[in-house]
């Protein structure tokens, strides 16, 4: 299968097919934020970097659209606060690895990041941004189980 993950992120979609089973025969990302290009970078270090999505023509990509163009949705920008109340009654803010694990990530996948084959690890206040942006991995692997089993599974006709 070939994966073009627009609006990448840290790769919440790319790592929720992976763990439904799917295989990329080739894997493209697009990406503005730099820290989250670090991340995905260093997690998944064989997918190609084709740039932000405006700059994206179809030539970069194996078996891309037929005429080359491709028609996309702006993302949104938001600044989220990430708190919770305790069971005191007094409001902390979550850890950044709690956020990971709320969006179904692994503990400090959002620690380290890959800036052009150097290996950094990522501010806190970039984590955070990371996790409120991100796809939820777990919700993005049942999709992926669900279309795995209609792909593999003939559907019988009456």
């Amino acid at each position: 299968m070939v994966l073009i993950d627009l609006f990448s992120g840290i790769g919440g979609m790319a790592g929720g097919l992976m763990d439904a089973g799917f295989e990329f025969t080739h894997h493209y990302f697009s990406e503005i934020d730099k820290h989250a290009i670090a991340v995905y970078k260093y997690r998944f270090p064989n997918a190609k970097y084709i740039g932000s999505v405006k700059d994206v023509s179809g030539r970069e990509l194996r078996n891309s659209h037929p005429n080359g163009q491709m028609g996309c949705i702006p993302s949104a920008r938001t600044e989220n606060k990430v708190n919770v109340l305790t069971s005191e009654l007094r409001i902390r803010r979550l850890t950044e690895i709690e956020c990971e694990r709320l969006q179904g990530f692994p503990d400090n996948h959002t620690q380290y990041g890959n800036y052009d084959g150097e290996i950094k690890k990522i501010s806190k206040t970039q984590r955070y941004k990371q996790m409120g942006n991100a796809v939820t991995k777990k919700i993005v692997t049942i999709i992926g189980k669900k279309l795995r089993s209609s792909i593999t599974t003939p559907t019988k006709v009456r």
